[in-house]
C-alpha cells in the first residue's frame, strides 16, 4: 500500500510538473532566424587536348520572421515567411567553364505554419514546425562562354522542420535547426521561352547537416 500512495504521488508531481512546462493557450509568438553557409566545389574536364579545372565557389543567406498564437498549450498556428539567396563565382583553370553551373538563386517562401512544443524541463524543448504556401524561386544558370540563362518558378511548397528550444527566461527562447523534409512544385519560365509555355519542376528533398544549421530567438508576449 506504501509502495502504490508512493508512485501516485510521484504521478501527481510529475503531472504537475508537465502542467508547468507548458506554453500557454493565449500566448502570442514572434520569432526570427538566421542562416549562413559557404563552400566550394572543383570540376575537372578532360574532353580534347587540353585539360582544364573549374572551381565554384558559393555562399547561402537565410533569413526567417514568423508570427503567431498558441491556440492551445503547446500548440502554436501563424504565418511565416522565408528568404534564402545563394551566391557563386567560378574559377577556372585556362577560361574554359566545362559544367554549367548555378551562378546565383534566390528563394522566397511565404505561408501559414502549425507548430508543436514538447517541453522536456523548463528551460529546454523540442518543436515541429509544419508549414505550406506560396513559393518563388529565381535562378541563373551559365557556363561563363555559352552566357546566363534566367529561371523563374512560381507555386507552392510544404516543409517539415524539427528544432530545439532554450529558455533562459520564460519569455524569450533560443532556437536552434538542422534542416528540414519539404516539398515544392514550380512553373517554370524562362527568358527565351515563348509566352504562356512554361515547365513543371516538383522536388522532395529531405537536408539535415551543418549546412542547414540556423540559429534565432523566439519572444513569447503574454506568457507568464
Amino acid at each position: 500500500m506504501k509502495k502504490i500512495i508512493l508512485l501516485a504521488v510521484v504521478a501527481l508531481g510529475a503531472q504537475q510538473h508537465t502542467q508547468a512546462q507548458s506554453i500557454g493557450k493565449g500566448t502570442g509568438l514572434l520569432s526570427g532566424s538566421i542562416g549562413y553557409s559557404s563552400d566550394s566545389e572543383t570540376y575537372e574536364n578532360t574532353a580534347g587536348s587540353t585539360n582544364s579545372t573549374t572551381t565554384i565557389r558559393f555562399s547561402t543567406f537565410s533569413i526567417n520572421a514568423a508570427v503567431g498564437t498558441f491556440v492551445a498549450d503547446n500548440f502554436a498556428i501563424g504565418l511565416d515567411v522565408n528568404h534564402t539567396a545563394t551566391g557563386g563565382k567560378y574559377e577556372a583553370s585556362n577560361n574554359s567553364f566545362p559544367l554549367r553551373q548555378p551562378a546565383a538563386a534566390t528563394t522566397l517562401r511565404v505561408g501559414p505554419f502549425a507548430q508543436y512544443y514538447r517541453m522536456v524541463s523548463e528551460q529546454f524543448g523540442l518543436f515541429g514546425t509544419l508549414g505550406a504556401g506560396y513559393a518563388s524561386d529565381y535562378k541563373q544558370t551559365g557556363s561563363g562562354a555559352g552566357g546566363y540563362s534566367n529561371l523563374y518558378g512560381r507555386g507552392f511548397y510544404a516543409s517539415l522542420t524539427p528544432g530545439i528550444v532554450f529558455l533562459p527566461i520564460p519569455k524569450f527562447g533560443l532556437t536552434a535547426t538542422m534542416g528540414s523534409l519539404g516539398y515544392t512544385r514550380l512553373n517554370i519560365t524562362t527568358e527565351d521561352q515563348p509566352d504562356g509555355f512554361e515547365d513543371v519542376a516538383s522536388s522532395f528533398a529531405a537536408g539535415f547537416g551543418i549546412r542547414q544549421l540556423q540559429f534565432g530567438g523566439v519572444y513569447y508576449f503574454g506568457r507568464k
